[in-house]
């Protein structure tokens, strides 16, 4: 048996009291001077700025854990591609940084994002993913729950500010071998209806370029109203305020290269009046429609620029009404074929009420136009609008071969029938529509008359 004297006992006690309760305490002391002193809340701007790849702002910081980190009052800021100008990009009351055994866990609520447009937004995010992705300090995961979520872009599709508000946030963001990549699910709430949808962003590197992708898409749920697509494109201004939109759209770029877009789902609720009353000239046609989209493809086109390449669905719509004027265009320009009392003369302003009409079409990037009917199966393939009496009958038919957009154009900016070798109208409204629509070669033929018999 070991036999230990009276001192060695009594270092060996001093030892233990110091070891489990005086550095401790020390240390206690130390770290509450230390996260308590003026420049510790600037010391975590710095670790999070080195992180995050953002500039942190700060009120206050609290520990309620160890390894645990609630930021106070926080602001973001981005530096803009073009110059080292700082622009806040967003702000949050009350966040969590927890540690995970992979990362770190995100949570909060009430949080706010700012864009100046959807295009620099947009790559300020590439940016930022990219910087992430190939920074050392950087946070290589992130899970982030969010209740609340506030998106605002300050120059929409009209110039004007959109405000987006989203719940229950959630998703992750990963960045490895200079490829980094955003997943994230949210709620859009309208009145009493719920909608998911879900985002899916990937940037990565190979060799000299860096390209981008995009895409969203709704989930559950019923359609989301078309001004959530207002920092893209006027949805509202065309389709109107009640409008309804649900699929999913793609966004793609290559570095410095044109964006590429593509889109495939259904456009509810449309009013057809905001489309077409007092944009081209004295047409006019009313009307809710539904528009079913196929595809549409957006993307630079050879010796043409940015613009439209293809785009491929059906407009369905009754009952309504349309004047004159545009269907006797459609059937001169377009070689739709009209009903024999469409071409009676009749009283300026005059207007032909459908009970139905249906139109598929499909536009191919070599500026051709292929039309056909929509209005059922009680109607034949090809036609087009039913009258609206008690026993409908039909009143246009679809062209029987291919058309192309200098007839749709001259259809909507209607010129004078002496100026028929006039392959285009020069307005500054049509060479607007123009500039984004793929153009053909070939010249349009003359009009038929869609013979009473038809069914």
């Amino acid at each position: 048996m070991i036999s230990i004297s009276r001192p060695h006992r009594q270092m060996a006690a001093t030892a233990f009291v110091v070891v489990a309760m005086i550095l401790p305490t020390i240390g206690t002391l130390w770290w509450a001077w230390t996260v308590n002193r003026p420049g510790h809340i600037r010391d975590v701007e710095v670790r999070l700025s080195r992180a995050l790849g953002l500039q942190v702002g700060l009120e206050a910081v609290q520990y309620p854990r160890p390894g645990e980190i609630v930021l106070i009052g926080a602001v973001f800021r981005q530096e803009e591609p073009r110059g080292r100008v700082f622009r806040e990009v967003a702000r949050a009351k009350h966040l969590t940084l927890k540690p995970q055994d992979n990362g770190y866990l995100l949570e909060g609520s009430d949080l706010e994002l700012v864009g100046d447009s959807a295009e620099t937004t947009v790559a300020q995010i590439g940016q930022l993913l990219q910087k992430s992705s190939i920074a050392p300090d950087s946070i290589k995961r992130l899970t982030f729950a969010i209740d609340r979520c506030m998106v605002q872009v300050d120059h929409g599709a009209n110039s004007q500010p959109v405000k987006v508000e989203w719940r229950g946030v959630a998703g992750t963001v990963e960045s490895r071998n200079e490829q980094a990549l955003i997943q994230a699910s949210a709620w859009m709430h309208d009145a009493d209806r719920r909608t998911r949808c879900e985002l899916k962003m990937t940037r990565k590197r190979q060799g000299q370029e860096a390209s981008t992708h995009i895409m969203m898409a709704t989930m559950e749920g019923p359609a989301l109203p078309a001004s959530t697509l207002e920092p893209l494109l006027d949805m509202t201004g065309w389709l109107g305020e009640k409008s309804r939109v649900q699929g999913q759209i793609i966004l793609s770029q290559i570095e410095n290269r044109p964006w590429e877009a593509q889109f495939a789902g259904s456009l509810d609720q449309v009013d057809l009046s905001k489309m077409i009353n007092g944009r081209f000239g004295s047409h006019r046609l009313t009307g809710m429609g539904q528009i079913q989209v196929k595809q549409a493809s957006w993307g630079d086109r050879p010796g043409q620029g940015a613009g439209w390449r293809e785009i491929e669905g059906d407009l369905t719509s009754g009952p309504g009404k349309a004047s004159q004027g545009l269907l006797l265009a459609m059937g001169q320009q377009m070689r739709f074929r009209l009903a024999q009392n469409l071409h009676a003369p009749k009283k300026s302003g005059d207007e032909i009420e459908f009970g139905s009409f249906g139109l598929q079409f499909h536009l191919t990037e070599d500026g051709q136009i292929q039309f056909g009917g929509a209005c059922g199966p009680d109607f034949g393939p090809d036609v087009v609008a039913v009258s609206a009496q008690a026993k409908p009958t039909p009143i246009m038919a679809a062209p029987t071969n291919m058309v192309n957009v200098r007839g749709l154009l001259k259809t909507l900016f209607p010129v004078n029938i002496a100026q028929a070798e006039l392959l285009v109208p020069t307005t500054r409204e049509s060479q607007s529509l123009q500039r984004y629509l793929p153009m053909p070669s070939s010249k349009l033929n003359g009009a038929q008359v869609l013979p009473v018999s038809h069914d």
